[in-house]
């Protein structure tokens, strides 16, 4: 079993398993195989909740507290066809180090079982559909409330892609990638007593009556972004003078951030563009029309970047930004911070635009994997990315369509966690 914040989200490798059922949602099997009772439980790496939206949402916290689960799903298979779906009891919030719970409950399956799939955090009503051939669950819905333009200019702009929410903090296991599921004959021993699971098996359950899925890992990854205003570590040209006083202020005039005494630029959140506007059964993206929007909870700029915390789990904390992602296969993922000129004063960019006061401004990079077998986006892995603004009229006022994404040019990759990012936009 591997340890999900060595390789990516979890904070120990601490074990939790968990199994019951609600009796008002029971769903009996409607296979003509005989039945038998079956103590069914699920081995999950320490639980998550359901939106990012700060470090201990997305138990991004070196202290090894967790988050509640809910929405815990267990959906037997006859040969890969799914059945009704069994609705397990949620974990309240808790301390994931050292400590572990086991819940199970005693389900009638037919003997014919030889699989199972589990999905934690899903919404009721997505989960009303997990036995359809072509099920599909939505991205959330969202609002773009800090730039009434964006929503029709990416219509007219970025060939219909739309912004999406993010997802919950989904758990998925499939058994038949899994290699299999442990099941046993014990007609002495309850479930958490178990001490000899055998070996994996594809085979039909048979007279097997306790069952333990393990493990249930993370089906989405987590972007944590650190967003500074700092020195690289190279010479750099002296800070652009791109700050006026009216939107017509002659070059000679204008001055340097550090010039002003103003509030200063404000970060309101990140812009991560080929993310899917609906997944699949496996939670796999079923197209990359999406952009997802995340807003900020530390507006504060780092002064260094960020690091994965010491002892060699994948926890970021105090970033600026966390986002729950989907896996994404594509390279050069183009991803964008907004800010809010709150300078008082006009902003004059590269390109010609003039940013007014209040008004928003982007500051994008691309993210690729550089030949690694890894996914800038993986299920499991947190993907940390430092972005360093070092001149404010790099900016764009809108997001950036493809042939316009500035690269950023330093990265700091640190494969063992995932892929970690610090890129000079």
């Amino acid at each position: 079993m591997r340890n999900l914040f060595v390789k990516g989200l979890m904070a120990t490798a601490a074990v939790v398993a968990l199994a019951s059922c609600s009796n008002d949602e029971e769903v009996a099997m409607t296979e003509s195989g005989a039945t038998h009772d079956v103590t069914l439980g699920v081995s999950v790496q320490i639980p998550g909740t359901k939106a990012a939206t700060g470090a201990g949402d997305v138990n991004q916290v070196t202290d090894g507290t967790f988050a509640a689960i809910d929405g815990i799903y267990v959906v037997p298979m006859i040969n890969g066809s799914r059945k009704g779906p069994i609705k397990l009891d949620g974990i309240a919030a808790g301390t994931g180090t050292g400590s572990s719970k086991t819940t199970w409950r005693k389900e009638k399956i037919t003997n014919d079982v030889n699989g199972f799939r589990v999905y934690g955090n899903l919404p009721s009503d997505v989960a009303g559909r997990l036995t359809s051939g072509s099920f599909s669950y939505a991205a959330p819905a969202t609002t773009d409330n800090a730039h009434t333009d964006l929503v029709g200019w990416m219509e007219d702009n970025m060939d219909g892609k739309s912004l999406v929410g993010q997802y919950p903090l989904l758990y998925f296991a499939n058994s038949d990638v899994l290699g299999g599921y442990y099941g046993v004959k014990d007609d002495v021993n309850d479930w958490d007593d178990i001490v000899d699971w055998k070996d994996l098996t594809k085979e039909n359950l048979g007279d097997r009556n306790r069952v333990k899925i393990s493990p249930v890992n993370y089906g989405v990854g987590v972007l944590a972004s650190g967003v500074s205003y700092r020195r690289a570590t190279r010479t750099l040209e002296a800070e652009a003078n791109c700050f006026g006083d009216a939107d017509s202020t002659p070059v000679e005039d204008r001055q340097t951030y550090t010039d002003l005494s103003s509030t200063g630029m404000t970060l309101c959140g990140v812009f991560i563009q080929d993310q899917p506007t609906a997944i699949d059964i496996d939670l796999l993206g079923t197209d990359h029309d999406g952009v997802l929007v995340a807003a900020a909870t530390n507006a504060t700029l780092q002064t260094n970047a960020l690091s994965f915390a010491t002892g060699g789990n994948a926890v970021v904390e105090n970033a600026n930004i966390y986002a729950v992602v989907t896996p994404e296969e594509n390279e050069g993922i183009p991803v964008s911070f907004q800010f809010q000129n709150n300078t008082g004063h006009y902003l004059f960019l590269n390109s010609g635009d003039v940013i007014a006061p209040d008004g928003y401004v982007y500051y994008s990079t691309s993210l690729t994997k550089n030949g690694t077998s890894l996914k800038v986006f993986d299920a499991d892995y947190t993907t940390l990315l430092n972005a360093n603004i070092i001149n404010w009229s790099n900016g764009t006022p809108y997001l950036p369509v493809a042939t316009d994404v500035q690269i950023g040019v330093e990265i700091d990759v640190q494969w063992q966690q995932g892929i970690s990012y610090d890129v000079e936009i």
